[in-house]
């Protein structure tokens, strides 16, 4: 632990830091586009990535509805929204208020070309309020201390945030929409699991395909946990390598070797 750590911990800490963003401009096939960049200094690039749009135009066509759950400041949210187009739809949710206005101001871009919606929640196993911790003054990434003291009872920098369960907030705001749900994206931060725990009926009726991390630090009950949740309703899992679908996860113990890899999953027919 670094000495600024330390201090942090015993409540000698810096005051919040509001970063703002830059939009800047990025050729795509063919024609400019633009994203808001965050301007943390450990903010990555928003730029988008060819590869990532040809690995999403696999499952995912134009007019599709897609959900970021953990949009951050929407470097996944805009190739999908590129992916599924004006005609689509990409719902993005981001609860951390520091970044939240550069995945708003993203939204607001390439209208033209996209249509995202993006709402200040965090997606939780039950409604209420969480507490997320961060390790930095400028909140650059965190997330639940609710279920995931084992590794992140040592961030500082704490915000309360407003938790909803997928299913009731789809059908409160997006009932005409629900069916053409086609992709759900999932960074929890080590919450995951309990954010597959509010979304089984999107699960079972609409079946859209979902990629989730595992991150370092959880546990192999865990691990277990979200295998059976995703098997028991007739998922197929893989592990996300380099955009592509790498090994399959046939048992729970196939996830007990890497510490931090994404999982794509793919509903097979009951």
């Amino acid at each position: 632990m670094k000495l600024r750590q330390a201090w942090e911990l015993v409540g000698i800490k810096q005051k919040p830091k509001i970063y703002g963003f830059e939009v800047r401009q990025q050729h795509f096939e063919g024609t400019d586009i633009e994203y808001a960049q965050w301007q943390h200094p450990k903010a990555y690039d928003c730029c988008v990535q060819d590869s990532e749009v040809s690995r999403l135009r696999k499952f995912l066509k134009p007019g599709d509805v897609a959900i970021d759950i953990g949009a951050h400041m929407g470097d996944s949210t805009l190739p999908m929204a590129l992916t599924v187009g004006q005609q689509g739809l990409v719902i993005a949710l981001e609860p951390n208020a520091y970044v939240f206005p550069v995945l708003e101001a993203n939204a607001k871009l390439n209208v033209d070309k996209t249509n995202i919606q993006a709402h200040p929640h965090a997606i939780t196993h039950s409604e209420g309020k969480l507490t997320f911790s961060y390790g930095d003054a400028g909140f650059m990434n965190g997330g639940s201390v609710d279920k995931t003291r084992w590794f992140r009872w040592e961030n500082p920098y704490h915000q309360t945030v407003q938790g909803v369960r997928l299913d009731e907030f789809l059908a409160d705001h997006y009932p005409g929409v629900r069916d053409k749900i086609r992709f759900v994206k999932i960074d929890a931060e080590g919450y995951d699991y309990f954010v597959l725990q509010s979304m089984p009926e999107l699960l079972e009726s609409v079946r859209p395909y979902v990629q989730l991390e595992i991150m370092h630090g959880t546990p192999r009950s865990y691990r277990d946990g979200i295998f059976q949740l995703l098997t028991d309703r007739h998922y197929k899992l893989q592990r996300l390598t380099n955009a592509e679908n790498d090994s399959a996860i046939a048992k729970p113990s196939d996830m007990y070797d890497v510490e931090d890899f994404d999982i794509f999953c793919s509903p097979h027919a009951v």
